[in-house]
């Protein structure tokens, strides 16, 4: 879990999370599998992406300013990950 501080609307939370070890897969082991949520100050889940690709990507048009949550799950395996925010 992380957390986002937003007091403009100005400007859109755009949130990338990359699995840098999903291109090091073997037929032994299997690609890991992550998604990516954003929940809005009152809790709502407000963009989530659950694909299977070593990126997911999300991007919201705020609506109101707080602080926003970002929930990263693995759904299967435990491989390092990069996180980028921007908003």
């Amino acid at each position: 879990m992380y957390t986002i501080y937003v007091d403009t609307l100005d400007y859109l939370i755009g949130v990338n999370l990359i699995i840098s070890d999903w291109c090091k897969v073997t037929p032994v082991r299997a690609a890991p599998d992550f998604n990516l949520f954003l929940y809005d100050p009152s809790g709502n889940l407000v963009a989530s992406s659950e694909g299977t690709e070593c990126q997911e990507d999300i991007k919201f048009f705020l609506t109101v300013t707080g602080t926003y949550t970002i929930k990263v799950y693995s759904y299967s395996g435990d491989v390092d990950y990069v996180l980028d925010v921007s908003n």
